[in-house]
């Protein structure tokens, strides 16, 4: 026998079959948004403006839903809604039963569609990319039972959006979902006694965010097959040098396209304004990999064309690389470090040739501040070809090898020894401090990224007031897998002798001989001279250089009073 409840109940359900469907369903739409959605401290919701005002005053009055008021210290007292207990169950399985089979994936993915439709998301990958990233996990997630709602005013949107909510239209592309059952707007204050609106999407009985990303996805896989070569250029560009825009493709471009053909190209992509988070989407990447094993042939055939054309591009390349900074995917050289390097490289005139040149082959790129963006790919290629165009290389046996040569080397010297090496290790240190006691007055300059090295080197300092070095600070980044890396402001290692016997080393001086076929390879004297200036270059940048924009920190270690003067001190 029913209690009066649940006689009470199916009385109320069974009021409502003589109502059309779709009255039923938006009856059902209420009772699901306060019984699975409404949570949360001041929340409210807006049943006015999503036009189901007439439903929830119904539902009161049959006394399924109640009122609660609540007591807040940034919002007084407002009134909460809430399933009343006593119909809980009843409630729950009336869904289950009656509501929830009503909604068929295909049924619904094809009402998404049209309404994506209705917003024109097809002109650019960046709009496509907004609204995937919009609904992805980091903007939208689960919290416990509930879910975050999506908040039209959040920071974390704005930031994302740019002109996107005004451009497409979006909040009404959300209030229709609303519309359609497949959302529910609320409001929020914050305790600010700010107002936001927040829309939440449905997860039960199927999960609408996870069919927006699908849908978002499908049409990005559509776009990215009906990509030309000049945009998927543009999109490995973009994803290699994050700064890249229109003034930079139109800059660098012009040789092989029109500037009409540049401008479509890009605003096809769009702004792409997050490229770390969105240009690492599977999808994207694929296009960037194809690119870029294009692209490794193509700097291949023009490294080898230059070296039959002038073998003395090897040595001006090696300058370009071994004076830029390290900056992940690319490295730069900036434009207002070339008038600092006009005093060390007496060749200057020419190196600019060679600059002109490098940009003609897309070797190196320009910034609209003519800064020098040179790809990872051109120093992997440079160290794959280039380097091998030397006068002599030596491979290590094995590390007593190792060993005597840089006794040998370090015995040569009769002016200096410069040492540029991001990972070098106490154990070279000692071998110099023979060369030390037997040519007191030999100059020895030390250029290194290792921090850990800064007590030895102070030591040695100390010790022997002809060495002297620069530690330039490592700097932390957060990986795109959440972890943490360190990126180095030069890569390469070199040794050099009384500033004309220069050898490039395949490891750190102390690894020379430990692992197999590790090697050194000497530079012609005439063109290592260009090597060796730009260590004089490096060694001798002031911190304000250093710290440009931000750039590194550095710690130098003198000879002169055997003082340390580090960081924010060091000029």
């Amino acid at each position: 026998m029913l209690n009066a409840d649940e006689q009470s109940f199916e009385e109320i359900v069974d009021s409502w079959k003589g109502i059309p469907i779709e009255k039923q369903r938006r009856l059902f739409y209420v009772l699901d948004y306060v019984l699975n959605y409404h949570t949360g401290d001041r929340h409210l919701w807006k049943p006015l403006e999503e036009k189901f005002a007439e439903e929830l005053e119904y539902l009161k009055n049959k006394n399924l839903i109640l009122t609660k008021t609540m007591k807040d210290r940034y919002m007084g007292s407002y009134e909460k809604l809430e399933i009343n207990e006593n119909f809980l169950n009843q409630i729950k399985g009336l869904l289950v039963q009656k509501y929830y089979p009503m909604f068929s994936e295909k049924e619904v993915s094809e009402t998404i569609n049209t309404l994506i439709q209705k917003i024109g998301l097809r002109d650019s990958l960046d709009a496509l990319l907004t609204f995937k990233e919009i609904f992805s996990e980091n903007m939208y997630y689960s919290a416990g039972s509930s879910r975050r709602p999506l908040d039209l005013n959040s920071e974390g949107y704005s930031r994302i959006s740019g002109g996107f909510k005004e451009k497409y239209g979006f909040s009404k592309f959300l209030k229709s979902l609303c519309e359609k059952e497949l959302a529910f707007h609320i409001v929020y204050v914050n305790s600010k006694k700010e107002s936001k609106d927040c829309f939440i999407l449905r997860y039960e009985p199927i999960d609408i965010a996870s069919i927006l990303i699908n849908i978002a996805d499908t049409k990005i896989s559509s776009f990215l097959k009906k990509l030309g070569d000049l945009e998927r250029l543009c999109l490995y560009v973009k994803w290699v040098y994050p700064e890249a825009d229109l003034k930079f493709f139109v800059k660098n471009l012009l040789k092989l396209y029109t500037p009409k053909q540049i401008e479509d190209a890009y605003a096809s992509l769009g702004d792409l304004n997050h490229p770390k988070q969105r240009l690492n989407d599977e999808m994207i990447r694929g296009v960037i990999q194809d690119v870029e094993s294009d692209e490794k042939e193509r700097i291949h055939d023009n490294l080898i064309r230059f070296l039959i054309d002038d073998q003395k591009c090897a040595i001006f390349m090696g300058a370009i690389i071994a004076l830029a900074s390290d900056k992940g995917r690319y490295l730069e050289l900036r434009h207002s470090s070339l008038n600092e390097i006009k005093q060390h490289i007496g060749d200057f005139e020419r190196l600019s040739t060679y600059i002109n040149a490098f940009n003609e082959r897309r070797l190196i790129y320009f910034s609209y501040q003519d800064d020098l963006i040179v790809p990872k790919i051109v120093l992997d290629k440079y160290s794959e070809i280039v380097k091998p165009k030397v006068d002599e290389v030596i491979i290590f046996e094995d590390e007593e090898k190792g060993k005597e040569f840089l006794e040998k080397e370090f015995s040569r010297a009769e002016e200096g020894i410069d040492i540029w090496d991001p990972y070098l290790e106490e154990s070279v240190l000692k071998q110099l401090e023979k060369i030390c006691k037997s040519k007191p007055s030999l100059k020895i300059r030390i250029l290194t990224t290792n921090e850990k090295l800064q007590k030895d080197l102070k030591t040695a300092n100390k010790k022997w007031s002809n060495i002297e070095a620069v530690v330039i600070l490592p700097k932390e980044f957060r990986k795109p897998n959440g972890s943490v890396g360190y990126k180095r402001a030069f890569h390469d290692r070199y040794l050099i002798i009384d500033r004309n016997r220069v050898w490039h080393l395949g490891h750190s001086l102390d690894e020379l001989g430990k692992k197999p076929y590790t090697s050194a390879s000497r530079f012609p004297e005439k063109e290592a001279r260009m090597i060796s200036d730009a260590f004089e270059f490096n060694f001798d940048k002031k911190l304000d250089v250093l710290k440009e924009k931000g750039d590194w920190d550095a710690i130098r270690i003198l000879n002169a009073d055997h003082k340390v003067i580090a960081r924010k001190n060091f000029e």
